[in-house]
């Protein structure tokens, strides 16, 4: 963020948590799926364990938390933009390779 932004802003520690219930996929092979979650553009915050997929249910229910804490800068009652992304990676049964597979991103000063 640049510091300009930051001028006549106040800073607030949050201890935030996201919690992932199901994924929505149509994949043609089983494979185990997990959600890798980042803050920013290099901190990562932490994966949910793999868990199961079959073609034959495309709901893939996780049913995990990831948390962390954010360090989110206010200006009067309006809060700065602070990026949070989440990714769903795919681990191929057979050979264990993974790959990147969807990506969503949120900004968590809209969301407090």
């Amino acid at each position: 963020m640049a510091l300009f932004k930051r001028i006549n802003s106040s800073k607030e520690l949050y201890n935030i948590s996201v919690s992932i219930h199901n994924i929505c996929l149509r994949l043609p092979n089983p494979c185990q799926l997990m959600v890798r979650a980042k803050r920013g553009k290099r901190k990562q915050v932490g994966d949910t364990v793999p868990v199961l997929y079959t073609p034959e249910e495309p709901d893939t229910f996780i049913d995990q938390d990831i948390n962390f804490s954010a360090t989110i800068y206010s200006k009067g009652e309006k809060f700065l933009k602070k990026a949070f992304s989440m990714r769903v990676i795919v681990i191929d049964a057979k050979s264990g390779k993974r790959r990147k597979d969807g990506k969503c991103s949120i900004d968590i000063g809209l969301l407090i």
